[in-house]
């Protein structure tokens, strides 16, 4: 991944090929950037240093046809954007988290995992968002409204009701907030409303959509990263180059971080993020301060 990136040597990625590369290139959500540097490479592809050809070519069999499933996850992502952007858009501001925005941050290393689409809307227009997606053809997944009444979870998870389009169709998570868990929620209260008036439309493919401004991007992944738990090194390369679309440097994502209220957990990816694969401008020194 360093390699991929430029600030790793390129020989550092010649070594033996193991089919537990793909299951760790999968886990770490890299799978994109590992097979890009094992096939092309910085300046070419590379050869691995083995005694089993067998392996080497059953690494890049498994995470080519890996690949090749996150193109088509990513193309139906984009068609699912194309379709509710409209309902969307009458009833109130959103934006696109993640996902397809930060995938088109990364052209460069290798397509970047796709899961489902995450939407941030204005609390207060939730139910206007859920009518207009129902009209549409969508259904929440959750059913108990009590409990949801009680412990208020940040998103809503939506998917079609038509078994075919749900067979292909990402599943939309709407959040009303970047915080999911309502307990942390009372210390990391990030204003849902101040990111929504910051939007700007994005052209992905052959939709434009609405995303966060690019220092909020920033400070989004790396606020994921750390109450996500911090295990996946697809997070930092997600911190790394949104830092370096953005033209921020470590300080500048702590200021907005700390305006936001979420300096601490931000601070706290940065961190990793740094010592994993450096950051733009800055040798660290800002994160512990």
């Amino acid at each position: 991944v360093r390699a991929r990136l430029g600030v790793g040597a390129p020989d550092a990625v010649r070594a033996p090929l193991r089919t537990e590369l793909v299951d760790a290139a999968r886990w770490h959500r890299v799978a994109g950037a590992v097979h890009a540097t094992l096939t092309e490479g910085p300046g070419g592809p590379h050869a691995p240093a083995t005694d089993d050809p067998d392996a080497s070519v059953t690494v890049r069999r498994i995470l080519g046809d890996h690949v090749r499933g996150l193109r088509a996850r990513h193309a139906a992502g984009l068609a699912t954007l194309g379709a509710i952007g409209p309902q969307l858009d009458e009833v109130g501001r959103w934006a696109v988290l993640k996902g397809p925005v930060l995938r088109a941050q990364q052209v460069r290393i290798g397509p970047r995992e796709v899961g489902d689409l995450d939407l941030l809307v204005d609390p207060e227009d939730l139910p206007g968002h859920l009518e207009r997606l129902g009209a549409a053809g969508w259904a929440p997944e959750e059913r108990n409204w009590r409990l949801l009444a009680r412990h208020p979870i940040g998103q809503l998870h939506l998917r079609p009701r038509d078994g075919a389009t749900r067979r292909i169709a990402p599943e939309l998570d709407l959040h009303w907030d970047l915080v999911h868990d309502p307990a942390v929620r009372r210390h990391l209260g990030v204003p849902t409303r101040e990111l929504l008036a910051a939007v700007r439309p994005v052209r992905l493919g052959e939709v434009v959509v609405p995303a966060l401004a690019p220092e909020d991007v920033a400070v989004h992944v790396a606020l994921h990263a750390t109450l996500g738990g911090g295990q996946h090194l697809g997070w930092y390369v997600d911190l790394h180059c949104a830092l370096e679309a953005a033209g921020l440097e470590v300080r500048d994502l702590l200021e907005r971080a700390e305006a936001l209220g979420v300096r601490l957990p931000v601070a706290v990816a940065a961190r990793r993020c740094v010592a994993l694969l450096g950051g733009p401008g800055d040798d660290g020194a800002a994160v512990d301060h």
